[in-house]
């Protein structure tokens, strides 16, 4: 459908509405980076990550937008802190190993 305004403008209602809930933050991260807009992505991997730093799966999309800009370093540092939360996931080991070879 790729109704990306219409998912944010309820992802914003739902932050109006339950501003503690760190999922509706990433859902709208992941939306605005389907948008390319991943400045924006990254505010909202930001606030979903301060309400729910236990998350992995918020540090590991916030790598991959990151990888997205060229900001290899900070994708490295984020992919980190996911394989540490989670070190089980071998996702994160993979595409950490992806970016590497950038």
């Amino acid at each position: 459908m790729n109704r990306f305004e219409e998912a944010l403008e309820n992802y914003d209602s739902a932050i109006q509405k339950n501003p503690e809930d760190s999922d509706y933050y990433y859902g709208k991260a992941n939306t605005l980076d389907k948008m390319n807009r991943f400045e924006d992505a990254l505010e909202n991997y930001d606030s979903a990550i301060q309400k729910n730093p236990e998350d992995s799966t918020y540090y590991a999309n916030k790598a991959s937008t990151l990888t997205k800009l060229t900001r290899f370093d900070e994708a490295l540092y984020n992919y980190n802190i996911a394989i540490q939360k989670q070190p089980q996931n071998s996702i994160y080991n993979s595409v950490k190993a992806l970016t590497l070879i950038q």
